[in-house]
């Protein structure tokens, strides 16, 4: 995966599970680490939950395994990017 800019990273295109869209670029928040398989992902489309395969994404429906802050943290983005899409 190669930095494009701070905390963001480019990937070859995967689709979305969830929409469809094909993203090619995967951000980290705190933009000091690489996005690795299994780690989370939102869709910056529709806002889905994703997790991070050697070949993509897959749909993310195990919520029951993360901790409170991790859920609050993936609510977070996904209010954050419904909210751009929704004044864009």
């Amino acid at each position: 995966m190669k930095r494009i800019s701070e905390g963001i990273f480019k990937r070859r295109k995967a689709t979305c599970p969830h929409c469809g869209v094909r993203n090619d670029q995967l951000g980290d928040p705190d933009g000091d680490r690489q996005p690795k398989v299994g780690d989370l992902a939102v869709c910056i489309d529709c806002a889905g939950v994703l997790q991070i395969t050697e070949s993509g994404f897959d749909k993310f429906d195990k919520f029951d395994t993360l901790t409170a802050d991790d859920l609050e943290e993936l609510r977070n983005a996904q209010a954050c990017i419904r909210h751009i899409n929704t004044v864009n």
